[in-house]
């Protein structure tokens, strides 16, 4: 299993979700975006309530096992 990470929710994010939404393969654990109701946003819209969010890409990196 991939584990995944965003950092920036941008518009682009809406798309790549849909990847990582349509795979068994992998999973997002992590966002990361510098505007926490952005993200809070973002991770509604995607039902996607366990993902850890952050607003600092370098604590994500620190914190969390990505591939």
């Amino acid at each position: 299993m991939i584990k995944a990470g965003f950092i920036g929710l941008g518009a682009i994010s809406n798309e790549h979700i849909l990847g990582y939404l349509d795979t068994d393969d992998a999973v997002v654990v992590a966002v990361c975006d510098t505007d926490a109701k952005v993200g809070a946003r973002w991770l509604d819209k995607w039902g996607l309530p366990d993902v850890k969010f952050y607003t600092d890409y370098r604590e994500m990196l620190r914190d969390e096992t990505l591939d």
